[in-house]
């Protein structure tokens, strides 16, 4: 057994029990086992924990992935993909959201809550917004040029928030490519704007006052109330997909939806459901007073040319959309 302080004043040991050979063929491998281990137990506050083969190749697929992260941006490995927010009052798509991609040339598709958090771990995050802001920024000028008359929503992580240079990169970016506050959201989690509400807020008002809308992304899974959120200044609420899901089957999910879109209209916020997927709940959320949704019920997350394509021939028929899976084009 392999024991390691915690480095608080009062050592607490934690151990890693793991056999050899049955557990690593070698030396290297045994140290390495070793060390998953215990960071498996500190992690968990345990004293002891047994070595697990399926974590130690979790931890290796994680240091592959950071340590390809240099070679994804030199080979243009990333793309965005722009997912549509329906108006439920206007029936129109005036906006859509840019989700990041990364389709990795031997380990395939890596989700993208796999990525970014290793690429927070890894301080790749700073980098990976840049070039998040810029191409999407860049996209959204080029639309508009072309007719595409759509805002494009681009998510910041918590780290992103704590960035005071935040505001000068996303101006900076808006003047090169000659793009107005009205083609560009920025949505922003609970947990980020929790961490440091003071710092959150004049970054925040940094940015609104360049005409940009700002939108609280997931609300409902974090720990803040529309009491807290009444003094930021956000446009609109997302309520997060995990209430809007099953939401025609679950009467819980029924009244948290229900009273989120009735106190976030009484606060002056419009109010956005993620996660629509069926004729009844996208029902329930127009009974609602819902003002926009998104989800595959509409579309799933689609490429650049796939998109115009789609926002060009989008007509609001709504009994015609049972099935859009079916319908919409792969991302």
């Amino acid at each position: 057994m392999a024991q390691q302080s915690d480095g608080l004043a009062t050592p607490r040991l934690a151990g890693a029990i793991i056999g050899y050979p049955d557990d690593a063929a070698d030396a290297q491998s045994l140290i390495r086992g070793v060390e998953s281990t215990l960071e498996r137990a500190e992690s968990a506050d345990d004293t002891a924990m047994l070595f697990l083969s399926d974590h130690e190749d979790e931890r290796i697929r994680q240091l592959r992935i950071i340590s390809d992260f240099e070679s994804a941006f030199a080979q243009n490995q990333f793309h965005l993909c722009f997912q549509p927010k329906v108006s439920l009052v206007s029936k129109s798509v005036t906006e859509c959201e840019a989700l990041l991609r990364w389709v990795h040339p031997e380990l395939g598709f890596i989700p993208p809550d796999e990525f970014v958090t290793l690429a927070e771990r890894s301080g790749n995050i700073r980098r990976m917004t840049d070039w998040v802001l810029e191409t999407a920024i860049a996209q959204a000028a080029k639309w508009h040029q072309k007719g595409v008359k759509v805002c494009v929503a681009i998510n910041l992580s918590a780290h992103d928030l704590a960035d005071r240079q935040l505001p000068n990169i996303v101006r900076g970016l808006m003047e090169q490519y000659q793009a107005d506050g009205d083609m560009i959201a920025l949505e922003i989690t609970e947990s980020a704007v929790l961490r440091d509400q003071k710092s959150a807020i004049e970054i925040l008002v940094a940015l609104k006052r360049m005409g940009l809308r700002l939108a609280i992304d997931d609300f409902g899974t974090g720990y803040s109330s529309l009491a807290q959120l009444k003094q930021l200044p956000v446009d609109e609420l997302k309520i997060d997909k995990s209430f809007v899901l099953a939401l025609d089957e679950s009467p819980g999910d029924e009244v948290i939806v229900a009273s989120t879109i009735e106190l976030g209209h009484s606060l002056g916020l419009k109010i956005v459901a993620e996660g629509v997927e069926n004729d009844a709940s996208l029902r329930m959320l127009q009974n609602f007073g819902c003002d926009k949704v998104q989800g595959y019920y509409f579309s799933k997350p689609l490429r650049v040319d796939e998109f115009s394509q789609w926002w060009s021939t989008f007509k609001w028929q709504q009994s015609d959309l049972v099935n859009p899976a079916e319908k919409q084009l792969s991302a």
